[in-house]
């Protein structure tokens, strides 16, 4: 029913994804899809185009305040999903959920306090604590086997530190893939209420968590709305990230202040105009595009897995959502320099794992948000990368 093979050189706008195109002395004439920035290389959901050309042939895009509507779209759509059911006045729109984090530090911590965050993990999880000021307590993910679990025993250690205020979780986990149980979140929890910490829980690659597994929010976690911060978007689901527009869910009103005031003092607006309306039309009417994509991306999955099923050198993690894979190279017996230097060379443009921590030094992240055919091309130059490095 939907498109999920035409595609553009999106270089021509200037996209962030497609800049290492440049670096790899290609054009906007290459037709070459980077595997590196978290977003899709498919047409946009003719649902949401729709609503974004009625609203702008009708309305003036002038400053813009959150709708009623727009947040009783979202609870309906929190309720349907995850069984959450937030209070309406514990939503707050920024523009993106990086911004949310960054926010989160600076409120509920004070420069010189630590911040746990759990390794390998998105960059900017521990870009935003380190230039604020505040030390990293760096919890090490457990990988078995490609299979990423959280250390129970190493958490409860460092929530012990009195200097400890909050804890940033990725539920589900970028780059690893995971999709946390509610048993570890509830592990979480325990720690976390112990302790007396806030959990900040990007949630923003929920929607895309593959069946049996179903996603778990962390506000239904028991005893969590006192002191969690629940941060949702439809950005990366339906690839809206340009439009800036994250749902920020705050239950406890001494939480919901801080969060509010810090915004204001740092002049963050809340979220564009362009963003909600098209949020609004995700969540209400392009439920068939999200499962048709799933579908795509699943497949994309079966052919990347195929690809590596016979390559003793490389191990894939067990990805459990999102369309971003985690693959271990460490087996080949190269070092990092010469790898991602042969990767450029035959244009297979991944995002480099060490950019998630030392703990991600021997890894790569693959985007598979794009079509099939340009999967395989893809991986048919990694075939001629991996042929040239072991000769």
């Amino acid at each position: 029913m939907y498109d999920f093979n035409s595609t553009y050189n999106r270089l021509v706008e200037e996209a962030s994804k497609y800049q290492c195109l440049k670096k790899s002395g290609l054009d906007k004439n290459s037709d070459i899809i980077p595997m590196t920035t978290a977003d899709m290389d498919f047409p946009l959901a003719p649902e949401i185009r729709e609503a974004i050309k009625d609203y702008v042939s009708t309305h003036v895009l002038g400053y813009s305040r959150v709708t009623e509507e727009y947040i009783d779209t979202c609870i309906d759509y929190y309720e349907k999903q995850y069984n959450y059911s937030p209070k309406k006045d514990s939503i707050v729109t920024v523009p993106g959920i990086v911004t949310a984090l960054s926010t989160s530090v600076a409120a509920y911590s004070e420069p010189g306090d630590k911040v746990i965050i759990f390794t390998p993990v998105y960059p900017p999880f521990s870009e935003v604590v380190k230039m604020q000021g505040r030390e990293i307590c760096e919890c090490k993910l457990i990988d078995s086997d490609g299979y990423y679990t959280i250390d129970f025993e190493n958490l409860e250690k460092l929530a012990s530190d009195p200097k400890v205020k909050l804890i940033l979780l990725c539920n589900p986990h970028n780059p690893g893939g995971r999709v946390w149980t509610r048993e570890e979140l509830e592990n979480v929890e325990r720690i976390a209420r112990k302790n007396n910490l806030v959990v900040v829980s990007d949630e923003i690659h929920s929607d895309i968590v593959f069946e049996p597994l179903k996603h778990t929010c962390y506000g239904t976690i028991d005893g969590s709305k006192d002191h969690c911060v629940v941060c949702h978007a439809a950005s990366k689901t339906y690839n809206i990230a340009g439009l800036q527009c994250s749902n920020i869910i705050i239950e406890n009103k001494e939480l919901y202040d801080k969060f509010v005031n810090v915004n204001l003092s740092r002049g963050i607006e809340r979220a564009n105009v362009l963003g909600m309306v098209a949020t609004k039309a995700a969540y209400e009417k392009a439920g068939e595009w999200k499962k048709e994509m799933k579908n795509v991306i699943a497949e994309n999955f079966e052919v990347l897995h195929k690809f590596f099923e016979n390559k003793k050198e490389f191990k894939l993690a067990k990805t459990e959502a999102s369309f971003l894979a985690w693959l271990n190279y460490k087996n080949l017996n190269v070092s990092h320099d010469k790898f991602m230097e042969a990767l450029n060379e035959f244009h297979f443009l991944a995002a480099d794992g060490l950019d998630y921590g030392q703990a991600g030094e021997y890894y790569i992240r693959i985007n598979v948000g794009l079509p099939k055919a340009k999967l395989i091309e893809n991986l048919e130059r990694f075939e001629k990368c991996i042929q040239s490095i072991k000769n």
